[in-house]
C-alpha cells in the first residue's frame, strides 16, 4: 500500500506545532482540514476504508492486512500488503474492527460524525493493544471488550462531542477496560462508559462487574483530556461497597467533568488529589476513598468549577478501601470531596458505606466545612476518637442500697469536678468513643448528677459498655440524652422516688436490666435498634410502689424482648401497688417484627400489670406474643380500646381491670409441662382471666380457648353486631378446650356493639349472631342458657331479644347465638 504523501515524512519535527494549531479549531473544522493539516506538517498521507465489518484481525495487522481496505468509498480498490504507518485508516457506516494485537498502520479513526444518518462503528478488542505510530481517534460509536482477560487500551484521542458521546463497553461480565497512558480529548468531546449513544440516546449495557480505569499504570491521569467523562449503569451497587460499572482514577489535575450515575463506583486508586472542572453524584452511587497507612493520608477530590446532587432525594455512599485506626479521644479528620464555595454540598446526602466491617459508631461521620478566606467547602469524613472510663464508683455497689441517700453520696462522672475520671482527664466531647465497664470486678457504676434541674446532653458521641458488667443511674426528675452502644450487658437504674426519662439511642448488642424501684417511674424515650432483650426488675423496700416504665420512642427496629420480673422473691398475691408495671402509649414501643414467633416477646410475670391509657393497636403480623404468669394484670382506662393482635400464651391468671375493652385478635397459646408451646391447657395450671370492670372483646374466634373467664363486678364480654371474623359471627367466643369455660356461678353479661336495629327492622329476614361456643356437657353442667344477660337492652322498635341454644351432637358443642324477633318473624342480628 503505496501513497506519494509519504514524502512529507521528513516533516514530522513540526507535528508538535501542529497539534498546537488544531487545539485552535473547532472539531468540524478539523474534520475538513484535518487531512491537508497533516499532509502539511507530516501526517499521515493515505487513506483507506474498512470493506467489511469485523474482518476478525486480518485488518488490525499482518502481512495481508491491507486486503481489508479500500483507497475510498467510491473507487473501492482494494490494498494489499501489510498496513502502512503512514496511512490513516478510517472504520465508517456501521463497520466493526476487530482488534488482538498492535495496530501496524498511522491514525485510525473509528466512526464518522459528518454521516448524514449516524452510524455507529465499533472497535472490538480481544487482547492488550497499542497505537505506536499514530493517533487513534475515536469519533462515533463506541469499544467493544471481549475475552477473558483484562485488556489494556493505549492513548486513545476522544473526538465525539459531549452530546454524541463515544461509548465504552463489555460484551461480558467481570470485565476490565484500562486506558493505560493517556486518554486526549479537547474542550466539547465526551465518553460515556456502560453503554453507548445511538444517535437518539444513550443505550445502557446490561452489565455487571465492568470496570474502566484511566492511566492505570502511570500519573499522568486526566492532564490531556478536557472534556466531559459520563459513567452509567443500568444495574444498581453490587454491594454496598463495589459498584456494577466502575470507574478507576489515579490522582490528576484535569479540567474534564465527570457524572457519575446510580450503580456506578468512583474508585480513587491511590492517596492524592484527583482535580475536576465538574463533577455529578447521583444517589446510590459511590465513591472509594483510598487510605495509606504509613503516610496516615487519604485520596480526595477537588472540584474547582460545578458540583451537583440532581436528585432531592437519596444519598451517594462513600467507601474507604481501609479504615483509618484511632487510638486516643482525639478524632481523625480527612477530607473527601473539595467544592467551590459557590455549590451547594450537604453532609445528609453522603452515607458511609462499609457499615457491615466495623462496629455501629465506628463508621465516619460526615460534615461539611466551609474555608471562606479560600473560597472552599470541604466534605469531611470524622473518624470517632477512642476514650475510657479510668475510675468509677464500682465495688461498693449492693443491691440493698437503692435509696436517694446512697446515691448521693456517689460521684459523677458526668460533672466538671469528676472529668479526671475519664482517660484524657478532660470531659468527654464531641466526635469521641467512651467506654465504660470492667473486665474483672462488678464493673464501673456511674450516674448522671444527682437531682440535676436541667436536662442532660452526653457530649460524647457514643457510652460503650464493655468488660463484665457496667452499671448507669439515672439521679434526677430530668431527661438525659445519650447515645449507648452495648457490646456486654448494661444495668440501668432509677433512684427510689424518682421519675427520670433516657433518651437517644440504645444499640442492643446486648441485654438491659433495669432497675427502678419504690415509686419511680422510668421513661424510656431511646430508641432501641438491635437484638438484645430489656429485662425490668424492682424490688419493694419501703412503703412507696413499685416502679412504671414506658417505652416511648418507634423501635420497629428491634427484634429484642420486654420481661417484668420481681427482683426479689415473687409475688403470690396482688396488692393494688405492689408489683411492676409498664405503660403502653405507643405500640411500637415494645419491638418490631421478629423472624420467628416469640411467645415472650412482652412477658408480664409476677403481678406486672400493663396499663394502657388511650386507645391503640398492638399490630398483626410481627411474631410477637404477650405471655402472662402469677397473676399478670392488663388495665385499660375507661372509653378506650385496647387492640392485642398478639396472641396471649396463658402459664397462669390473668385479670383485666379498668373500664375499657380489651380486644383480642390472637388466638390462646399454653406451655405445656416442658415449656414449650401447646395448643391444650395442661390440668395442673389454673388459666383464668378475671374480668373486673370493662369488658373482653372477641375479634378472633378462639381467643380464649381453654380459659376460664371470670366476670366480676361489671365486667362483660363483648362482640360486634357484624364481626369482621366469619368464625366469630358463627360461634362467638369459642371455648372448646376446657371443661369449666366459666365460673359455676355468676351472670354472664353480653355486650353487642355497634349494632344498626333499624337495620334489622326493616329488613325482616333471619339473623343470627354467636355468642358462646362451649362443649355440651359444660354447657348443661353451668346452665349457660339461664346465666346468658344482655349487658345493654336492645329491645326496640318492636324487636325482641332472646338467646338461642344450638347442640351439635357430631362436635359434642353447643353454640348460643343472639336472636331477635320481629313482628312474627325470626330476626337474627349480624
Amino acid at each position: 500500500m503505496y501513497n506519494f504523501s509519504r514524502v512529507h515524512i521528513k516533516m514530522s519535527n513540526h507535528m508538535n506545532h501542529t497539534e498546537e494549531m488544531m487545539k485552535s479549531l473547532n472539531f468540524k473544522v478539523l474534520m475538513t482540514v484535518g487531512v491537508l493539516l497533516f499532509v502539511a506538517a507530516g501526517a499521515h498521507a493515505g487513506s483507506w476504508y474498512l470493506k467489511r465489518s469485523y474482518a476478525e484481525d486480518h485488518a488490525w495487522h499482518g502481512e495481508n492486512a491491507g486486503e481489508c481496505w479500500k483507497d475510498s468509498p467510491l473507487n473501492g480498490v482494494s490494498g494489499s500488503g501489510p498496513l502502512d504507518s503512514n496511512d490513516t485508516y478510517y472504520v465508517k457506516g456501521s463497520l466493526t474492527l476487530g482488534a488482538m494485537h498492535n495496530f501496524d498502520g498511522g491514525d485510525l479513526w473509528i466512526g464518522d460524525l459528518d454521516a448524514s444518518n449516524y452510524s455507529l462503528s465499533v472497535l472490538r478488542i480481544n487482547a492488550h493493544t497499542t497505537h505506536y505510530n499514530g493517533f487513534l481517534k475515536l469519533a462515533s460509536g463506541y469499544v467493544l471488550k471481549m475475552g477473558s482477560a483484562d485488556l489494556n487500551l493505549a492513548s486513545p484521542t476522544i473526538v465525539s462531542p459531549k452530546e454524541r458521546p463515544f461509548g465504552f463497553t463489555s460484551g461480558k461480565n467481570d470485565h476490565t477496560l484500562n486506558i493505560t497512558t493517556t486518554l486526549i480529548g479537547e474542550n466539547g468531546v465526551g465518553i460515556v462508559v456502560g453503554g453507548y449513544y445511538d444517535g437518539t440516546g444513550i443505550q445502557y449495557m446490561d452489565m455487571t462487574n465492568f470496570t474502566f480505569g484511566i492511566n492505570k499504570l502511570n500519573d499522568k491521569g486526566l492532564t490531556e483530556y478536557h472534556g466531559d467523562i459520563r459513567i452509567v449503569s443500568n444495574k444498581p451497587l453490587i454491594s454496598p461497597t463495589q459498584g456494577n460499572v466502575t470507574f478507576i482514577l489515579r490522582p490528576t489535575d484535569s479540567d474534564a467533568t465527570v457524572e457519575i450515575e446510580g450503580g456506578v463506583e468512583f474508585n480513587v486508586a491511590s492517596v492524592g488529589e484527583v482535580k475536576l472542572s465538574g463533577l455529578t453524584l447521583h444517589p446510590e452511587s459511590l465513591i472509594t476513598i483510598p487510605y495509606d497507612s504509613t503516610t496516615l493520608t487519604t485520596g480526595v477530590i477537588r472540584v474547582t468549577d460545578a458540583f451537583s446532587i440532581p436528585q432531592d432525594e437519596g444519598k451517594v455512599r462513600i467507601c474507604f478501601s481501609s479504615l483509618p485506626t484511632v487510638k486516643n479521644d482525639q478524632p481523625r479528620v480527612f477530607p473527601v470531596l473539595i467544592v467551590p464555595d459557590t455549590q451547594t454540598i450537604e453532609a445528609e446526602r453522603f452515607v458511609f458505606s462499609n457499615e457491615t466491617s466495623v462496629n455501629v459508631y465506628e463508621k465516619p461521620l460526615f460534615r461539611v466545612i466551609e474555608d471562606a478566606e479560600n473560597g472552599i467547602k470541604s466534605l469531611v469524613a470524622i473518624f470517632p476518637g477512642r476514650g475510657w472510663l479510668k475510675t468509677a464508683d464500682s465495688n461498693e455497689y449492693s443491691g440493698k442500697n437503692l435509696d436517694e441517700s446512697y446515691y448521693a453520696a456517689l460521684t459523677s462522672a458526668f460533672s466538671e469536678e469528676n472529668a479526671g475520671q475519664w482517660s484524657n482527664d478532660n470531659m468527654p466531647h464531641e466526635f469521641a468513643i467512651y467506654e465504660f465497664g470492667q473486665k474483672t470486678g462488678r464493673g464501673h457504676s456511674i450516674r448522671t448528677p444527682y437531682l440535676r434541674e436541667t436536662d442532660y446532653v452526653f457530649p460524647g458521641l457514643v457510652l460503650r459498655t464493655v468488660g463484665s458488667s457496667a452499671n448507669f443511674t439515672l439521679a434526677d426528675n430530668t431527661k438525659t440524652t445519650i447515645n449507648l452502644e452495648l457490646t456486654t450487658g448494661l444495668s440501668i437504674r432509677a433512684v427510689s422516688g424518682l421519675k427520670p426519662t433516657l433518651d437517644g439511642t440504645i444499640h442492643m448488642g446486648a441485654d438491659v436490666s433495669s432497675f427502678a424501684c419504690d415509686g419511680s417511674e422510668l421513661t424510656i424515650a431511646s430508641t432501641l435498634i438491635g437484638n438484645g432483650n430489656w429485662e425490668v426488675r424492682g424490688a419493694l423496700k419501703g412503703k412507696l410502689p413499685h416502679c412504671k416504665i414506658a417505652f416511648t420512642s418507634d423501635n420497629s427496629e428491634w427484634k429484642g424482648s420486654i420481661s417484668l420480673v420481681r427482683y426479689k422473691a415473687p409475688a403470690t398475691t396482688v396488692a393494688d401497688e405492689d408489683h411492676l408495671k409498664i405503660v403502653v402509649v405507643n405500640p411500637a414501643g415494645l419491638g418490631g417484627a421478629l423472624d420467628e414467633f416469640n411467645c415472650k416477646a412482652l412477658s408480664l410475670a409476677d403481678c406486672s400489670e400493663m396499663i394502657v391509657t388511650n386507645s391503640l393497636e398492638l399490630a398483626k403480623g410481627l411474631n410477637r406474643g404477650l405471655y402472662v404468669t402469677n397473676t399478670a394484670t392488663v388495665n385499660v382506662d375507661a372509653d378506650c380500646d385496647f387492640v392485642c393482635n398478639w396472641p396471649i400464651t396463658f402459664d397462669g391468671p390473668l385479670r383485666k381491670v379498668g373500664g375499657g375493652t380489651l380486644c383480642l385478635g390472637g388466638d390462646a397459646k399454653f406451655l405445656d409441662s416442658a415449656g414449650e408451646l401447646a395448643g391444650v391447657p395442661r390440668s395442673d395450671v389454673d388459666f383464668r382471666l378475671s374480668v373486673t370492670n370493662g369488658a373482653v372483646k372477641a375479634l378472633r374466634h378462639d381467643c380464649l380457648n381453654g380459659v376460664t373467664v371470670e366476670l366480676l363486678e361489671n365486667g362483660c364480654l363483648a362482640l360486634d353486631s357484624n364481626p369482621d371474623d366469619a368464625q366469630v359471627r358463627r360461634y362467638g367466643f369459642y371455648n372448646v378446650n376446657t371443661d369449666t369455660p366459666f365460673p359455676a356461678d355468676g351472670e354472664i353479661n353480653v355486650r353487642i356493639d355497634n349494632p344498626d336495629y333499624a337495620a334489622l327492622a326493616s329488613a325482616k329476614e333471619d339473623y343470627k349472631l354467636g355468642l358462646l361456643t362451649v362443649k355440651t356437657s359444660a354447657a348443661d353442667a353451668l346452665n349457660l342458657g339461664s346465666r346468658i344477660k344482655f349487658n345493654k337492652s336492645c329491645a326496640i322498635d318492636g324487636l325482641l331479644e332472646r338467646v338461642i341454644r344450638e347442640d351439635d351432637g357430631e362436635t359434642g358443642f353447643t353454640t348460643y347465638s343472639a336472636y331477635y324477633d320481629f313482628v312474627g318473624f325470626q330476626v337474627i342480628v349480624r
